[in-house]
Parts: C-alpha cells; sequence; structure tokens
C-alpha cells in the first residue's frame, strides 16, 4: 500500500525534521504548516482576540462586538463614524426643505 504522505517534491505540504526519539533512534518527523492570522481586509491589520483558522476548534473566534471577526477596530470605528455622518446629512437636508418651504 502506498503512503501518501511520502512526496518526492519539496512541497509546503512535505517539510520534514530529524528528531531524536528517546531510545536514540533519529526519525524524521512531518511538520505542520504554518499557521497565518486572520486580517482586516480594509486595512490589513491582524485581528487580534481571534486565534488562527487552523485551530478553530477549540480556538476563540468571536469577540463580543459589532463585525468583530472580520473588520479590525479602527476600520469598524471609521464605518460607525461614516454611517453616523450620513444620517445627519439626511436630517440636515429634510431640515432645510422645511426652512425653505416656510419662507
Amino acid at each position: 500500500m502506498k503512503n501518501n504522505r511520502l512526496s518526492c517534491h519539496r512541497n509546503s505540504h512535505s517539510k520534514r525534521k530529524n528528531t531524536k526519539t528517546p531510545g536514540g533512534r533519529l526519525v524524521s518527523i512531518l511538520l505542520k504548516k504554518k499557521i497565518k492570522k486572520k486580517r482586516c481586509p480594509v486595512n490589513g491589520k491582524i485581528l487580534n482576540g481571534i486565534d488562527s483558522d487552523i485551530v478553530r476548534k477549540t480556538g476563540k473566534t468571536h469577540i463580543s462586538r459589532h463585525s468583530s471577526g472580520d473588520l479590525s477596530a479602527s476600520a469598524l470605528k471609521d464605518k460607525i463614524i461614516k454611517s453616523f455622518l450620513k444620517e445627519e446629512k439626511k436630517l440636515a437636508k429634510k431640515i432645510f426643505s422645511k426652512r425653505g418651504k416656510l419662507l
């Protein structure tokens, strides 16, 4: 039966390391891939408080704020301010249109 974990090519999934066992033998161990942290799509910052994708089963994946697993704090702050200013602009437009009708 063929061993599917063995490969002649130097791929990212076939990196090996030689280690010594307690019995004194040298054996090669298959290394795991390096884990990348999740990043914010707006400014590319690493999202703090969220564990990496591969450790998702046991790791913490949720922060208790809106858009927590998707945006960084600064990007979320900018988004909230932008939406607030948009609503203020709508209200100001209504007020000025009413004032124009009265005059």
